[in-house]
């Protein structure tokens, strides 16, 4: 039959699939791996490879001592680099099951030094090396890699959950993510803070299959099991055969689509996606080349780079094939794109095109969003009275009152004299870079003249983002959540950021603008514009020209941070530093302090050595006021909800108040003695003076200060003067247990 091939004009980006493509003879290439090589032939820069896990049968790579092992998983490794010779694009390798098997994380990690170590041969600075194993040290990512501003590429080690954690006992050592629960969440917050674009999720383990890791089998495995080991073992075992089958059907290995830990890996990851739109699963793992769709996701199984195995056509699979090959997805200038699968042929040609389909139309994300007029731009006010939020907040009876809480009502309430805003001229012009956003807010990530990088964030929190599909459907809960983002106080990270200031914590200087719909947002005017916004340095790249930042000219993430720790003995986090951020923490009731909430400013100090500080970001908790009975039972029907608390003179829980950060504190705040912490509470006692505190709450409007300043400045100072009892509670609850990184 004849295939209607995709498109070839307009192509923006094209992404090649292939997976456990680790199997090839001593002396040349897979069939799926020559096909391939013969379609790179072709590509330009804008393409991506993307091996699919299992780079090496049948286990990791085995320590020079265990040379002829070592050497054949070598060779298995450089026949897949050898197919990606003179490739213009970019290559990325990701773990599966049998990069794991026999040598666990240490096996792992050689694979993944070997390819990075081939691929920048030549580059002598590591500091210049680019990432071609992901996620790295054996972690679980999520990894992302934007390839352009339409597409990018999330990047999770299956292995890694499906594990039994006790056969590896050190498997999360070097990880930001330490448990299946705080991935889980950094997923989803990746799919949400993407879903504006085209994402495909690469993992090992497929969500659904029709092979034989989902169910297939042959009649060979049914009378002669043993040849699933080895193919010259044709010793017929009838029935033992059979009930192996009904096994794998009913039970199945963690390795298994039928398995119990899988089904959950599974289920976590598919709510996620379904929660925040339309992706694509590329996975690889079953010996063959599978095209579902099912429940509004995509899912390409390319698993044949080097093997084969048996399929079957289920339900909502279009297309599957047994033998060797790989498949490709062509990305448009639209945002549409096409998936193809392709058969390896016997000689050295790109493959037989067996399937091809467009599988996403243009992203809403266009054009078309750019208004023709921009009526509240330009027009010549440099203030404009308006309200902080886009939606209506009103005072409440005694009865909503006690059920809901009063939060901060009373500040969101009023109008405010707001600076306006031009994205054309603030700081010699700024463009847009990047679209994001957390559990709670809209943002886009700003470009200056200088090269210096800001964020805009919406003083609107998005209750959709944070309620789980299908409740962010309903009216009246969305009004429930809404209510309760009037907890945090508005003004908050200005007044953090002062204090913060006074007792050297590195931070930005968050200000609030009016910024209307206008030229400069371009594709992005669908969403913003027209609002209030919280704008901000970011810390990265070079701030050399800003003391509240260091004058830092290089910023890392906690994960970055943690790689770097772990590749030299001469880089080094300033604890002291770490210990000072956290006591403003607590006198300011900031409880939302997880990895994700801090980046690092690189300072280096001779001799290779490098220093890294803290610079806290998203200061939105200080001060919060979780009150309300809703809330209070809240706290006692879900425990990890206890951290959402009232602002005030008593630290009522040590554990709950840290929760947030728990997993950055055991990281990052335990080498130091108590008497280390000591003299770090004699530092901030003595310099948040009365007349430092009250200087930085002066800067808040008056309506707002007139109504919180009084009271938020008398449990502030009452938190300082008892600092060394709060703080003697948290050195005790941090050091029960300690994360040693390094």
């Amino acid at each position: 039959f004849t295939v209607t091939p995709a498109p070839s004009e307009n192509i923006r980006h094209t992404v090649y699939l292939i997976g456990d493509a680790g199997n090839s003879s001593p002396t040349e290439m897979s069939k799926g791996l020559k096909a391939l090589k013969n379609q790179l032939a072709g590509e330009s820069e804008n393409s991506t490879v993307i091996f699919l896990g299992d780079n090496n049968y049948p286990g990791g790579i085995a320590p020079k001592e265990e040379s002829e092992v070592r050497a054949e998983g070598i060779n298995h490794l450089d026949r897949q680099l050898e197919a990606i010779e003179g490739f213009k694009g970019r290559p990325v390798f990701i773990p599966g099951n049998h990069d794991w098997r026999t040598y666990g994380k240490k096996g792992l990690r050689r694979q993944e030094k070997y390819i990075e170590k081939k691929l920048n041969a030549g580059i002598e600075d590591k500091d210049e090396w680019q990432n071609y194993f992901l996620p790295d040290n054996g972690c679980p990512g999520p990894e992302v890699i934007e390839v352009n501003d339409q597409l990018v590429i999330v990047v999770i080690d299956t292995q890694w959950w499906l594990m039994d954690w006790d056969e590896e006992p050190t498997i999360n050592d070097d990880c930001a993510m330490k448990n299946r629960f705080a991935f889980n969440f950094y997923f989803e917050e990746t799919l949400r803070k993407n879903r504006n674009k085209n994402v495909i999720i690469a993992l090992h383990h497929p969500m659904y299959t029709y092979g034989t890791h989902g169910g297939a089998s042959t009649f060979n495995e049914h009378l002669f099991p043993l040849t699933q080991f080895n193919k010259n073992l044709k010793i017929p075992i009838p029935i033992i055969g059979t009930l192996g089958v009904m096994y794998r059907n009913l039970v199945g290995s963690r390795q298994d689509a039928t398995n119990a830990t899988y089904r959950t890996m599974r289920n976590k990851l598919v709510a996620a996606a379904n929660k925040n739109g339309r992706f694509i699963f590329a996975s690889g793992h079953d010996h063959n080349l599978q095209h579902i769709e099912k429940d509004n996701q995509i899912y390409a199984i390319s698993g044949a780079g080097s093997k084969e195995s048996p399929v079957k056509l289920g339900g909502d699979a279009d297309m599957v094939y047994g033998k060797e090959g790989f498949s490709k997805i062509d990305f448009y200038e639209d945002g549409s794109s096409w998936i193809s699968y392709y058969a390896a042929n016997h000689d050295n040609t790109p493959g037989k095109l067996l399937f091809a389909k467009k599988i996403k139309g243009p992203l809403e994300l266009s054009e078309s969003n750019i208004p023709e007029t921009f009526p509240n731009y330009n027009t010549g006010v440099e203030t404009i009275k308006t309200k902080l939020l886009d939606y209506e907040v009103s005072e409440k009876g005694k009865f909503n009152t006690f059920m809901l809480g009063n939060h901060y009502r009373d500040i969101y309430m009023p109008d405010y004299d707001i600076p306006v805003l031009d994205l054309a001229t603030f700081h010699g012009g700024t463009t847009v870079i990047k679209r994001g956003g957390g559990n709670q807010t809209n943002s886009l990530r700003l470009l200056d003249a200088e090269g210096h990088q800001w964020v805009m964030r919406s003083m609107t929190k998005d209750a959709s983002r944070f309620i789980p599909f299908p409740f962010n459907k309903i009216s009246a809960t969305q009004t429930l959540v809404e209510d309760n983002f009037l907890s945090t106080h508005p003004f908050a990270p200005m007044a953090a950021a002062k204090l913060g200031d006074v007792l050297g914590v590195l931070h930005a200087n968050p200000k609030i603008y009016y910024i209307a719909k206008q030229p400069a947002l371009g594709v992005h005017n669908d969403i913003f514009g027209d609002g209030v916004y919280l704008v901000e340095e970011r810390a990265a790249k070079d701030w050399s020209g800003n003391p509240s930042l260091g004058n830092a000219e290089k910023f890392v993430s906690t994960p970055d941070l943690i790689d770097e720790l772990n590749d030299s003995y001469k880089h080094r986090v300033d604890q002291k530093s770490v210990i000072q951020a956290h006591l403003l923490d607590l006198v300011i009731g900031d409880w939302d302090r997880h990895d994700d909430q801090w980046r690092w400013a690189v300072f280096k100090e001779g001799n290779g050595k490098k220093r890294y500080q803290p610079v806290p970001r998203d200061r939105d908790q200080p001060f919060s006021k979780y009150d309300g009975a809703i809330a209070a039972a809240s706290r006692q029907l879900a425990p990890f909800l206890k951290q959402l608390q009232v602002y005030q003179k008593e630290v009522k829980s040590p554990k709950w108040s840290a929760w947030g950060g728990r997993l950055f504190n055991q990281t990052f705040m335990t080498e130091l003695t108590w008497e280390d912490w000591q003299e770090a509470i004699k530092n901030t006692q003595e310099k948040l003076t009365t007349e430092a505190i009250n200087e930085a709450f002066a800067s808040w409007p008056k309506v707002a200060y007139d109504n919180s300043a009084a009271e938020i400045i008398e449990i502030l100072t009452h938190r300082l003067n008892n600092l060394e009892e709060i703080s003697r509670n948290d050195f005790l609850l941090l050091n029960e247990k300690v994360n040693v990184v390094g």
